[in-house]
């Protein structure tokens, strides 16, 4: 196995950051996928880790050794995730579209030249985009710059939105004259690509002057070897806009920079005041709220003891008046049959037979007005705690 890669990342108008990536037989939690075509933005790139990306920290796109590829560092939580996400995707095609297939390899250390930073980011570090904490995952670009992968995939845009650099590396755009790769400009005339050399022979001998830079993004004056920012068209010509008090300008352009760091300072240290402001108000609501749900289930444990004591007192309640309904009924029934009795018989017998039926009637009356003794009773002490009710009849 190839013992390690070179890499580099970073603006080259800015700054550029170099390296190593030392490879490892066995399985790190930090993965290195080789040989991605310039051709797969990072949008395909999303699309094709989408159902591994919450186990991935960062994703870091680097500029490999070939013209035509690129890598990207991919962090996992642990040594499992990046397992899985070798099996699901080593030897998988991007799309299937094009054949080229994605080739995963472990990572054993990383090696940044002149340098002792970690490649991966410092999650404290805020995604310019949202503004927020950069939680995972997150993608840090080929310029450097880090978003939240939701942020950046939202905002679908070709260039970084701080430095407007690639977000990955470009397709190589090559000389039309000798094929060269490296340093190619295109005139901003006709169009025609080229390297250093043959852009100043394309100079000489049509005579247009305005050359851009393919990766930079510079364009160049070859009349008076100046680089220039701002041009116009004019009818069918592209001229350099005048710069009326040059002096002026560039101080009015350190004003205007130093005012940005000045603004950039005062927001940061807002934003400081009020994460600290915001935890300190958590803690004390959680402290609030915790003692609140302690008192709430408290007095929900006592209510619900009530309403069990209620709902046992209305049982007993129902089950007397059931009794005093039966009781009433059982007396209506004699008082009939007494009646039919009254009718049918006279004499010794009639008299001997209704007797009985009073003493039963009496003995029922008694007992009920004793039932609705005990009714009133107990009404007058509702609200009182009554364990049990005793039913004793009347012998």
């Amino acid at each position: 196995m190839e013992k390690g890669i070179e890499f580099w990342s970073g603006n080259p108008s800015v700054d550029i950051l170099k390296g190593n990536i030392a490879l490892s037989d066995t399985e790190t939690p930090i993965l290195l996928m080789v040989d991605i075509p310039t051709s797969l933005i990072l949008v395909d790139l999303y699309v094709f880790l989408s159902a591994s990306l919450p186990q991935i920290k960062e994703i870091r796109v680097l500029k490999g050794p070939t013209s035509k590829h690129y890598l990207c560092a991919i962090l996992t939580d642990s040594d499992v995730s990046a397992k899985e996400i070798f099996q699901a995707y080593s030897g998988v095609k991007f799309n299937s579209i094009e054949d080229h297939i994605c080739q995963l390899l472990f990572v054993q250390s990383i090696d940044i030249s002149g340098s002792d930073s970690n490649l991966f980011i410092n999650h404290s570090d805020h995604c310019p985009i949202c503004l927020e904490d950069i939680d995972v995952p997150a993608i840090t670009v080929l310029c450097g710059h880090s978003f939240h992968i939701k942020c950046l995939e939202k905002l679908n845009h070709s260039t970084c939105p701080v430095c407007r650099y690639h977000l990955s590396p470009p397709d190589k755009s090559q000389c039309d004259t000798c094929g060269e790769e490296e340093n190619v400009t295109m005139c901003l005339i006709c169009g025609e690509l080229g390297c250093k050399y043959h852009s100043e022979e394309h100079y000489e001998t049509v005579g247009h002057t305005y050359f851009q830079d393919i990766e930079t993004k510079t364009t160049w004056d070859y009349s008076r070897g100046i680089p220039i920012h701002r041009l116009v068209s004019s009818g069918d010509k592209i001229v350099e806009v005048a710069s009326p008090g040059e002096h002026q300008s560039k101080k009015a352009e350190n004003l205007v920079f130093e005012y940005n760091c000045l603004l950039s300072s005062l927001l940061e240290t807002q934003r400081e005041y009020y994460n600290e402001r915001l935890k300190e108000l958590d803690t004390t609501l959680d402290s609030s709220l915790i003692e609140l749900l302690r008192n709430i289930q408290k007095e929900n444990r006592e209510l619900s003891e009530k309403c069990r004591a209620q709902e046992s007192l209305e049982k007993e309640i129902e089950s007397i008046g059931k009794i005093i309904k039966r009781e009433n009924e059982r007396a209506e029934e004699l008082a009939k049959e007494n009646q039919e009795l009254a009718k049918l018989e006279k004499g010794r017998t009639v008299f001997k037979c209704t007797k009985e039926v009073k003493d039963e009637i009496e003995d029922l009356e008694g007992r009920i007005k004793d039932m609705q003794f005990y009714v009133k009773a107990q009404r007058k002490l509702e609200g009182e705690k009554i364990d049990s009710i005793e039913i004793r009849e009347k012998k």
